[in-house]
């Protein structure tokens, strides 16, 4: 190969190599699916839900429940907010229940994941 025919492939290879990047980066945006929080408790109900992306040190945005979710019901949680800023797939998640207890969901690939099951 000649210098110009190898600089000319080392180009080609960092262009192919970015736009596959970008590609992976809008794919997984794209899956972030919204989930669902099942409260399969008999007694507890959840009465405060977090969530942020799973980096350390990020502050927690607290999910709108608008009703607390009770026992042995179900809660569907939509992420278009998240999608619409172009979140990974990977979320650490904060359930509280009114009996004080906490439940943490950590790392959770939202992206295969869509239900997270509160048992207890």
């Amino acid at each position: 190969m000649t210098k110009i025919s190898t600089k000319t492939t080392t180009i080609a290879l960092a262009a192919a190599a970015m736009a596959f990047s970008l590609a992976t980066s809008a794919h997984a945006a794209d899956d972030l699916r919204d989930f669902r929080i099942n409260n399969q408790t008999q007694r507890s109900a959840v009465d405060g839900a977090w969530i942020a992306p799973a980096i350390p040190n990020t502050p927690w945005v607290q999910i709108d429940l608008s009703s607390p979710i009770g026992p042995r019901a179900s809660r569907e949680i939509g992420l278009a907010g998240w999608r619409a800023a172009g979140a990974s797939c990977y979320f650490d998640v904060k359930v509280r229940m009114d009996s004080g207890n906490t439940v943490m969901f950590e790392n959770v690939n939202l992206c295969r994941v869509l239900n997270l099951n509160i048992t207890g």
